[in-house]
């Protein structure tokens, strides 16, 4: 893939298309975020909101903060120093990713955390290293079970229980 160039003919670099379509990709996580609604109950430490907003402000920052590097540098330091250009983004890998992630916010509440965690997490494991399938379901089910722990025991919310409830 060759990259774009901008108006004054310089190329834009993967960096920079990677980091404006994560950025668009944040905007669209940040909004949904904003729709979950409110808990029936006012004890709780933290609101079902609070980490997706979390990771949609730290997803947009990071993706924002890579375009910027990418349009003032250009080049990561690694490619000057060694004098080679960097390896192309793989757009469809993160294109895939992203799509997978949208599913998974989409499924998140209806079918509930423990089953949408669980085939998140496989999904795109197994979409990026098909190789170490017995690997990608071990890390599923405990990334799973520790996140579902440290909501559950440690800040007091219960997560969406779904077809499970």
């Amino acid at each position: 893939m060759r990259p774009s160039r901008d108006e004054e003919g310089r190329h834009v670099g993967s960096d920079v298309v990677a980091g404006g379509f994560m950025f668009v990709f944040a905007v669209a996580y940040l909004m949904a975020a904003f729709a979950i609604p409110e808990p029936s109950f006012e004890n709780a430490v933290v609101g079902p909101k609070a980490v997706p907003l979390a990771i949609g402000v730290a997803l947009a920052a990071t993706s924002l903060a890579l375009a910027i590097r990418g349009l003032v540098w250009g080049r990561s330091e690694r490619d000057v120093a060694s004098g080679e250009a960097a390896p192309p983004q793989d757009l469809r890998k993160l294109g895939v990713v992203a799509l997978l992630l949208l599913a998974y916010i989409l499924i998140f509440i209806p079918i509930g955390y423990a089953i949408s965690t669980f085939l998140f997490m496989l999904s795109v494991t197994m979409y990026l290293d098909r190789e170490h399938w017995v690997r990608n379901l071990v890390y599923a089910v405990v990334f799973s079970a520790v996140v579902y722990s440290i909501f559950v025991y440690v800040f007091g919310v219960q997560l969406p229980a779904g077809v499970l409830g």
